[in-house]
């Protein structure tokens, strides 16, 4: 059994199945962080904001990201590009890749997905009670 630490209360928006959370982005060079609500994706490979954000996060071109294909949950495919970004969830800052696709519109919702998010904390969402208790791997750092 794995006793979790941390517990934070969420309340979500109008569409009951999203977990919806805060989080501060901190951007490339002197930008200063951005909080942003983003969304508990346990089906998104990778974290992907909306491009957006990328002036604010003082990224001038989005293309010297990593490249990577990006297939949604009906199959339709995209290049995206990820970007190692700190990002602080409730406290814990992580360095994640987060990818940004420039062929989407603007508007999206901002993801949280396993890779590099999701890998960095063990976490128990008890969705009913709209609780969710988490433990940062030592990887994190608290605030």
């Amino acid at each position: 059994m794995i006793g979790l630490r941390y517990q934070h209360h969420y309340n979500g928006p109008d569409d009951y199945d999203l977990i919806n959370v805060v989080v501060r982005v901190f951007g490339t060079n002197e930008a200063p962080p951005i909080s942003i609500n983003a969304l508990l994706d346990t089906g998104a490979e990778h974290s992907v904001f909306d491009k957006a954000l990328l002036p604010l996060l003082e990224i001038a071109d989005v293309t010297v990201g990593t490249p990577y294909l990006v297939q949604t949950a009906d199959n339709r495919e995209a290049m995206g590009y990820l970007h190692d970004l700190d990002v602080e969830f409730l406290g814990y800052q992580f360095t994640v890749p987060v990818g940004f696709v420039p062929a989407w519109p603007e508007g999206i919702d901002n993801l949280l997905g396993m890779g590099g998010f999701f890998d960095q904390m063990v976490f128990g969402i008890d969705h009913r009670t709209r609780n969710l208790a988490f433990n940062p791997h030592a990887s994190a750092n608290g605030s």
